[in-house]
């Protein structure tokens, strides 16, 4: 987070310009849903369908993202 402050606020306009604010609003959308879940955890959770389905769309959404930024990303 330092960091990505230093770079938002120190460095030269002509550096790398990354969202910051997309980044804390995920850090902050991630740290809700984990205290939303894991809150009221219990193990019958782990035989609901629906967690696996959430789980595996999560997954599905970061390698997705993953490999446009390697492969398909406008920037290279």
């Amino acid at each position: 987070m330092g960091f990505a402050l230093y770079r938002r606020f120190f460095v030269p306009e002509n550096g790398s310009p990354v969202s910051f604010a997309a980044h804390i609003a995920g850090g902050f959308a991630g740290m809700s849903i984990g205290y939303t879940v894991f809150s009221c955890f219990d193990k019958a959770l782990l035989k609901d369908p629906r967690f696996w389905i959430a789980i595996a769309a999560y997954l599905a959404c970061v390698l997705f993202a993953v490999f446009f930024n390697i492969f398909l990303s406008p920037a290279n």
